[in-house]
């Protein structure tokens, strides 16, 4: 009995919204920022039409690099072009047909905004 005291007083400590969550994301319940990113990736995953390429923007090369492994695994119709692999710069001017913007904080490549999702934005680039 004793052995249950434990696990019970720290799920006790969660706050009730957080106790009975259910997840939006495989990965809510470890990592928030992983887990806003696959929420942001999910969630422009219907927007984006068949073998579309697409980029993804975040503020930092790390973020980047995140995303786009993310991106790999969640969009097997598209074909995903890193914008930085492992912080060397990779120009997706020529090969994207979309970005994808986390945060939506970096000035944009030329392009329309297609939709705001969660976290971020959705553009069309001009080729």
């Amino acid at each position: 009995m004793r052995l249950l005291a434990g696990p019970a007083l720290f799920w006790w400590n969660e706050p009730p919204a957080r106790r009975f969550h259910h997840p939006i994301s495989p990965l809510d319940l470890t990592l928030d920022a992983a887990a806003q990113r696959w929420i942001f990736l999910a969630s422009a995953r219907p927007l984006l039409p068949r073998n579309a390429a697409v980029t993804i923007r975040a503020t930092n090369p790390d973020e980047e690099m995140s995303l786009y492994m993310f991106a790999l695994g969640l969009f097997p119709k598209n074909p995903v072009v890193p914008r930085s692999y492992w912080g060397a710069s990779v120009d997706p001017k020529l090969h994207a047909d979309y970005e994808l913007a986390f945060g939506c904080a970096e000035r944009p490549l030329a392009g329309r905004v297609v939709a705001e999702i969660s976290y971020g934005c959705l553009r069309e680039t001009m080729r």
